[in-house]
Order: structure tokens, then sequence, then C-alpha cells
């Protein structure tokens, strides 16, 4: 049945090139229906995920609401290629927030560039005397009272009401603790970790998708990681501006376009890669026999 399905999406993504290239050429095509639904089920449902061919068909066909959070958490890596074992990792993730949590809380620096303004511009440029701390501790409240994960496993999506400008500024303030006092302390900082506007943007629709707040967390961990090294693969390039008050939709498409680019580079780069080390063995081999 799986297989069935497999099949049934490389036909419908085929089916879909041929169409785009006739249409081209100005043949008239009658344009078929893919059921999309079905599509993402049969995908996801596979014992190993193909994340290659999710992208593709993402990219094809557009992520469908009901598997957003799902594709989301696993294309960004959160979740591994294997659904058998995804309540366990989501279960893993989230102790692995209340140690984050805990420690952030008592390694946290204050927010210089906290303010209660309403206009976003302003906030930026408001430098409130003494800064501000915040309470990470109030994230584990919020997630343990959404119970257990398993909205994200069924297709439900992030939380109806938009995440507040605060709780936007304390989970990037909560990121930047996490990188810069625990996971990375003596590396550079990301790209955009600078730009407030940039950061706040990426936690905002990550917090439309995503309904935990331990999901929430990773999963923006892991985009502003891809976006470091990946997002200047994308052609034509997207400047980080672009990103300030961007949609789900827009963001999500600039998010499978990097994906993409990024395994393109590392599938090309592989080949050279080998070479290399096989150049560098026969070479040692040789100087071994020289002495």
């Amino acid at each position: 049945m799986r297989r069935h399905f497999a099949s049934f999406i490389v036909m419908a993504l085929s089916r879909n090139f041929r169409t785009t290239y006739y249409k081209t050429l100005g043949v008239p095509v009658v344009q078929h229906i893919v059921d999309v639904e079905a599509s993402f089920a049969a995908l996801l449902s596979e014992r190993v995920v193909n994340v290659p061919q999710l992208v593709k068909l993402a990219l094809e066909l557009g992520i469908t609401p009901n598997y957003r959070a799902r594709a989301w958490l696993l294309l960004a890596g959160v979740l591994p290629p294997y659904p058998a074992l995804w309540d366990f990792a989501l279960r893993e993730r989230c102790a692995m927030f209340h140690d984050v949590v805990g420690a952030a809380q008592v390694l946290q620096t204050k927010d210089v560039g906290n303010s209660d303004s309403d206009s976003e511009e302003d906030a930026d440029e408001a430098d409130v005397a003494g800064g501000v701390y915040y309470d990470f501790m109030e994230l584990l409240a919020d997630d343990d009272d959404h119970g257990d994960h398993g909205d994200a496993m069924t297709g439900g999506g992030g939380s109806e009401d938009p995440a507040s400008h605060e709780a936007l500024r304390r989970l990037v303030h909560l990121h930047r603790t996490y990188w810069q006092e625990i996971a990375a302390p003596d590396t550079p900082l990301l790209r955009g970790m600078e730009d407030p506007r940039f950061l706040r943007g990426v936690a905002r629709v990550v917090c439309a998708v995503l309904p935990h707040e331990s999901e929430r967390f990773w999963c923006f961990t892991r985009v502003l990681e891809l976006f470091h090294d990946g997002l200047e693969l994308v052609d034509p390039v997207v400047s980080l501006r672009a990103l300030y008050n961007t949609q789900v939709a827009d963001f999500e498409l600039l998010f499978l376009r990097t994906l993409d680019a990024k395994r393109r580079r590392l599938t090309a780069d592989a080949p050279l890669s080998s070479l290399q080390i096989l150049k560098t063995g026969m070479h040692e081999e040789d100087y071994g026999r020289r002495r």
C-alpha cells in the first residue's frame, strides 16, 4: 500500500513537470488533479521518510495546513526521519528544553533592547535603562498546560492568537542566551543574530505554525542555523529584511528553497570530497613507500 502511494507521488510530480514543459511549448494540456493530502499522508507514513522527496513534493504542491507542523519539525531536523521514533524524540526534546530554560534563567543577561512601544522600529532603537530580565520558567508552565505533543503528529497547527511582542522577544532572548552561554559560547553569532527584526520575524512565523514552546524553540534554533550558511545559496539572493514581516506561506517557500539549495550543494560537494580523500590516501601511501 505504501509503495503504491509512493509511486503515486512520483507520478504526480513527474506529471506536474511534463505539464509545465508542454505549456512552455504552447501545447494545450489537461491539468490533472493531485490529492495533496493523500500525497503527504503517504510520504509521512513510510517507515523511513524520504526527506529529499518531501522537500520536492512541498516545493511542487505546497504543504497542506494539516501537515505543516509535522513537516516543519521534520525538515528542520527537530524530528528524525523515522515516524516510529517521533513521540520519543519529542519527549526528549521537551526534556532538553526544560534543561535549557533552567540554565538560561540563571545565565541570561539583560535584554537592553526591550521596550513597551507598539512600534517595532521604536522598540529597536530604545535602550531601556537597566534592561530587562525574562522569567523563562513561565515557558515550562505554558508547555505543560498543553499536555502531550500529539497534535504536532496529527497535524495540529500553532496558536490561533498571534504571539505577543513580548513573547517573541522572550523567545529570541532565550535563543541568544542558549547560543552564547550554553551551545556555542566561544563561536561567532549566527547570521542575523544582530538583527532583532529579522529574529522576531522568524519567531513570529514559527510561533504561528507550532503550538508548543519546546517545539517553537528547537525549530527556531534549527531554522536560524539553516539560514546562517544556506540563505546565501538561494537564487535570487534574499535579504534578511525580506523576512521582517513575511507571511507563513512566503516564509515556508524560502525555507524549502534554502533546504533544497543546501542539499544540492552538499550533493555536489560529495564526489569532490570523496575524490580528495582518495587522492590524499594515495599520496600518503606513495609517501610511505618512498620512506
